[in-house]
């Protein structure tokens, strides 16, 4: 049996699984076949590279969030810009 890290990125939690065996994109746990990789976690091989991929997939949230406050920023500045002429 190999131990492999189980990164959570959504809920940034990992958990230390034994596989029983491994392809390049499965693992085999308990005789069930699951994907290395998936939206939202990762099987990795030691426990600096699950914190690094749940490092790498929070800081991607973080980026699109600001994106959108600047926008919503932008917005909120456009419709307390607008007088009377501005309404068609």
């Amino acid at each position: 049996m190999k131990i492999k890290f189980l990164a959570n990125k959504s809920s940034a939690s990992i958990t230390s699984v034994e596989i029983e065996r491994e392809t390049a994109n499965v693992v085999w746990i308990n005789g069930r076949k699951s994907n290395k990789v998936t939206n939202y976690e990762g099987f990795h091989d030691s426990l600096e590279e699950a914190k690094a991929a749940i490092i790498s997939y929070q800081l991607k949230r973080m980026e699109r969030a600001n994106r959108q406050i600047s926008w919503a920023i932008e917005e909120i500045a456009k419709a307390n810009s607008m007088t009377q002429e501005d309404i068609k």
